[in-house]
């Protein structure tokens, strides 16, 4: 396993995306990408298709194959 060079900056990304209506959803799916090194173009494909926490775990939680 490669150790972090910690002599490296750390680079964070800036800005909101308008991913879902619900704010709560919108606030998760965006710290999904900023915060959890996410990408927008994977959390965009389900992010229309949630609604409610069941729609959270199937899209998100369960195991893609």
């Amino acid at each position: 396993m490669e150790k972090y060079d910690i002599t490296r900056p750390v680079i964070l990304k800036k800005g909101v995306y308008k991913l879902n209506d619900e704010a709560n959803f919108n606030y998760q799916l965006n710290r999904v990408i900023n915060w959890d090194g996410g990408r927008l173009e994977d959390v965009q494909k389900v992010s229309g298709k949630i609604h409610n926490s069941d729609d959270w775990k199937r899209e998100l939680i369960s195991p893609v194959y």
